[in-house]
């Protein structure tokens, strides 16, 4: 609950400053105009939290800290998936077949909790890539280095296959109930 708490309460920071974090350009443009109340406004009519003085590296930050919370749900979320399985394996937990439904195409007999396998295997495979983006998009060599920039083409990536894990975790916990022969 406080993961989901402090995710759902982190605010992304935005900027509207140019490139190096000032205003040189319009100030130059148009001196006349209030550029810094309107990029304010601007930048908090999307929601995120205005940055006056920025560098490239400002609204990292806070992407920094939902990444890190993400990976703590990720490795929490992979432990659920795995003991389910585990719990299945050794008979405290069984999952419910309905009828018609094909355990395998090589063995149709099989039940096979094929939802938790994905489930897991896809927490497992974003962890360390999720692991990595803190760490990647933070440092910058004089404020002018694009080693960011693989880090942020794989948010996508990562929150996406965190979805499909989360989907996959939570139809699979719905067939699982607790094992007959254990009752």
């Amino acid at each position: 609950k406080d993961m989901l708490e402090n995710m759902s309460s982190l605010v992304f920071s935005g900027k509207c400053s140019g490139p190096v974090g000032n205003n040189n350009a319009v100030l130059a443009l148009k001196p006349d105009f209030d550029y810094p109340e309107y990029a304010k406004t601007f930048v908090e009519s999307f929601g995120f939290k205005y940055d006056r003085v920025t560098n490239q590296r400002n609204s990292h930050i806070s992407i920094s800290l939902f990444f890190s919370h993400l990976q703590q749900l990720t490795a929490l979320f992979y432990d659920i998936a795995t003991n389910i399985k585990t719990y299945t394996e050794i008979h405290i937990l069984e999952e419910v077949v309905k009828s018609g439904t094909i355990g395998s195409s090589v063995m149709p007999h099989k039940k096979n909790l094929w939802k938790l396998e994905y489930a897991f295997g896809c927490f497992r495979m974003i962890e360390p890539s999720i692991a990595s983006i803190p760490l990647g998009i933070i440092p910058s060599r004089m404020q002018r280095d694009l080693s960011d920039h693989p880090y942020e083409r794989s948010y996508v990536y990562n929150i996406s296959m965190f979805y499909i894990g989360f989907m996959h975790l939570f139809e699979g916990i719905q067939v699982v109930v607790p094992d007959s022969r254990c009752t």
